[in-house]
Parts: structure tokens; C-alpha cells; sequence
């Protein structure tokens, strides 16, 4: 029996691109970007809808005189109705923040829910 002589083998070290540490944070940060776009796909037509005018159909426009108040032109336009409803939804329709009305502003009344 002959003895064989093992001979050592050549191990190549691979390098690669970066650490493990910094491979997992390009990873994270991928994910990120694209959880943001999908929830921006998801978020930004709301957004819009909800930034576009009223839902409620216009019935008038009205342009405030000198001593009027927005409790009586809902009264006017809001007839039987409640109108504390009415001047919400006059407030909603004109994204006005307050019941301050000034003369010379235009006014959009929307429809009622009242009769």
C-alpha cells in the first residue's frame, strides 16, 4: 500500500461589497421607499377628494350686503329648515372657519338637507 500525500488546497477569501451590517440597511432603506410609495398611492387621492369643493350640490351663489349676517342669508336660502344646519353648510361649502361674513364676499349656497 502506498501512502498518498495530501496536499493543502488554495481557499480563495471572496470579498463582499460591504459588511453584512450595511447590506441589511440598503435593504431597510429599499423597503422604506417603497412602503412610502405605496402608501402615497393609496393616501393622495383621499387627499384630493377631500380637498375639492363640497359634495353638496350649488343651489346659489349669494354676495354679502352691508349688514349681513350669515345667520340670515341661511334663513333666506334655507326655507323650513333647520337653520343652524344651514349655516354649517354654507361654512363647509365656503371653508370659512368662523360665521364672519364681510360685504362684497361671494357666498356659494349649496342644497339643503332641510325641504
Amino acid at each position: 500500500m502506498q501512502a498518498s500525500i495530501m496536499q493543502p488546497c488554495e481557499v480563495r477569501l471572496v470579498r463582499r461589497s460591504g459588511t453584512r451590517r450595511h447590506r441589511r440597511a440598503r435593504t431597510y432603506k429599499a423597503l422604506a421607499v417603497i412602503l412610502l410609495v405605496v402608501l402615497f398611492m393609496f393616501v393622495a387621492p383621499r387627499v384630493v377628494e377631500m380637498m375639492s369643493q363640497s359634495d353638496a350640490p350649488v343651489v346659489a351663489t349669494h354676495t354679502v350686503g352691508y349688514g349681513d349676517t350669515l345667520w340670515a342669508i341661511a334663513e333666506q336660502y334655507n326655507q323650513g329648515g333647520d337653520v343652524r344646519d344651514a349655516i354649517v353648510a354654507i361654512k363647509r361649502a365656503n371653508h370659512l372657519t368662523s360665521a364672519t361674513v364681510h360685504p362684497g364676499q361671494e357666498l356659494i349656497i349649496p342644497k339643503f338637507g332641510g325641504k
